[in-house]
Protein backbone atom coordinates (compact mmCIF):
# COMPACT_ATOMS: atom_id res chain seq x y z
CA UNK A 1 0.00 0.00 0.00
CA UNK A 2 1.15 3.55 -0.08
CA UNK A 3 0.91 3.85 3.27
CA UNK A 4 3.72 0.99 4.07
CA UNK A 5 6.16 2.49 1.32
CA UNK A 6 5.74 6.13 2.71
CA UNK A 7 6.45 4.79 6.41
CA UNK A 8 9.57 2.47 4.68
CA UNK A 9 10.95 5.65 2.82
CA UNK A 10 10.33 7.98 5.34
CA UNK A 11 12.22 5.06 8.24
CA UNK A 12 15.09 4.66 5.47
CA UNK A 13 15.79 8.21 5.39
CA UNK A 14 15.80 8.72 9.12
CA UNK A 15 17.70 5.54 9.57
CA UNK A 16 20.59 6.94 7.10
CA UNK A 17 20.66 10.31 8.47
CA UNK A 18 21.10 9.11 11.62
CA UNK A 19 22.76 6.44 11.30
CA UNK A 20 25.27 6.80 8.64
CA UNK A 21 25.62 10.38 7.65
CA UNK A 22 27.66 11.86 10.33
CA UNK A 23 25.86 14.55 10.43
CA UNK A 24 23.42 14.35 13.20
CA UNK A 25 24.31 17.40 15.49
CA UNK A 26 23.78 19.83 12.52
CA UNK A 27 20.75 18.09 10.62
CA UNK A 28 18.54 16.29 13.21
CA UNK A 29 16.59 20.09 14.43
CA UNK A 30 16.30 20.58 10.38
CA UNK A 31 14.87 16.80 9.99
CA UNK A 32 12.36 17.31 13.23
CA UNK A 33 10.95 20.39 11.74
CA UNK A 34 10.87 18.71 8.64
CA UNK A 35 8.95 16.07 10.46
CA UNK A 36 6.54 18.48 11.80
CA UNK A 37 5.59 20.19 8.95
CA UNK A 38 4.71 16.83 6.94
CA UNK A 39 2.64 16.26 10.23
CA UNK A 40 -0.14 18.44 8.97
CA UNK A 41 -0.37 16.62 5.84
CA UNK A 42 -0.74 13.23 7.41
CA UNK A 43 -3.63 14.72 9.88
CA UNK A 44 -5.13 16.09 6.62
CA UNK A 45 -5.37 15.52 3.28
CA UNK A 46 -2.72 12.52 2.86
CA UNK A 47 -3.23 10.69 5.72
CA UNK A 48 -0.97 7.56 3.82
CA UNK A 49 1.96 9.76 5.50
CA UNK A 50 0.83 9.25 9.03
CA UNK A 51 2.43 5.88 10.08
CA UNK A 52 5.92 6.83 8.86
CA UNK A 53 5.79 10.69 10.10
CA UNK A 54 4.47 9.00 13.66
CA UNK A 55 6.92 6.21 13.46
CA UNK A 56 9.48 8.98 12.98
CA UNK A 57 8.83 11.27 15.85
CA UNK A 58 8.24 8.47 18.20
CA UNK A 59 11.26 6.30 17.58
CA UNK A 60 14.13 8.78 17.12
CA UNK A 61 12.25 12.01 19.31
CA UNK A 62 10.23 10.66 22.13
CA UNK A 63 13.08 11.77 24.60
CA UNK A 64 15.08 15.19 24.78
CA UNK A 65 18.79 15.51 26.57
CA UNK A 66 19.96 18.05 28.19
CA UNK A 67 23.77 19.21 28.33
CA UNK A 68 23.70 17.48 31.48
CA UNK A 69 22.84 14.02 29.81
CA UNK A 70 19.63 13.98 31.83
CA UNK A 71 16.66 12.25 29.56
CA UNK A 72 13.24 13.70 29.78
CA UNK A 73 9.94 12.28 27.62
CA UNK A 74 8.61 14.86 24.85
CA UNK A 75 4.82 15.49 25.54
CA UNK A 76 4.60 17.77 22.78
CA UNK A 77 6.24 14.42 20.07
CA UNK A 78 4.16 11.76 22.21
CA UNK A 79 0.85 14.03 21.56
CA UNK A 80 1.41 14.16 18.13
CA UNK A 81 2.64 10.87 17.28
CA UNK A 82 -0.83 10.18 18.75
CA UNK A 83 -2.83 12.07 16.47
CA UNK A 84 -1.03 10.55 13.40
CA UNK A 85 -1.41 6.92 14.57
CA UNK A 86 -5.13 8.06 15.34
CA UNK A 87 -5.15 9.22 11.58
CA UNK A 88 -3.70 6.08 10.19
CA UNK A 89 -5.80 4.00 11.79
CA UNK A 90 -9.05 6.61 10.04
CA UNK A 91 -7.03 5.99 6.64
CA UNK A 92 -6.85 2.31 7.05
CA UNK A 93 -10.46 1.97 7.92
CA UNK A 94 -9.30 -0.21 10.99
CA UNK A 95 -12.69 1.05 12.99
CA UNK A 96 -14.98 0.39 9.90
CA UNK A 97 -16.86 -3.12 10.65
CA UNK A 98 -16.88 -3.96 7.41
CA UNK A 99 -13.34 -3.82 7.07
CA UNK A 100 -12.15 -7.39 5.57
CA UNK A 101 -9.68 -9.65 8.20
CA UNK A 102 -7.09 -9.47 5.42
CA UNK A 103 -7.21 -5.51 5.03
CA UNK A 104 -7.60 -5.05 8.33
CA UNK A 105 -3.82 -6.80 8.41
CA UNK A 106 -2.47 -5.53 5.59
CA UNK A 107 -3.31 -1.99 7.29
CA UNK A 108 -1.59 -2.57 10.52
CA UNK A 109 -4.53 -2.21 12.28
CA UNK A 110 -3.40 -4.43 15.29
CA UNK A 111 -0.02 -2.31 15.54
CA UNK A 112 -1.75 1.00 15.25
CA UNK A 113 -4.16 0.28 17.89
CA UNK A 114 -1.40 -0.67 20.20
CA UNK A 115 0.37 2.19 19.75
CA UNK A 116 -2.61 4.57 20.29
CA UNK A 117 -2.75 2.99 23.78
CA UNK A 118 1.07 3.03 24.66
CA UNK A 119 0.66 6.46 23.29
CA UNK A 120 -1.92 7.36 25.84
CA UNK A 121 -0.61 5.00 28.75
CA UNK A 122 2.49 7.22 28.65
CA UNK A 123 0.39 10.72 28.19
CA UNK A 124 -1.55 9.48 31.56
CA UNK A 125 -4.57 9.63 28.76
CA UNK A 126 -5.94 6.30 29.90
Amino acid sequence: TDELKNQEQIQQMLFRRFYFSGEVDTQWDRIEQDLRTLKWLGIGDMPALAIGIANGLYHFFFFTQDPGGAAEMRTDTMLEALQLFNSSLWHAQCFNPATEIREFLIGLCTTKFAFVHLLAGELGAV
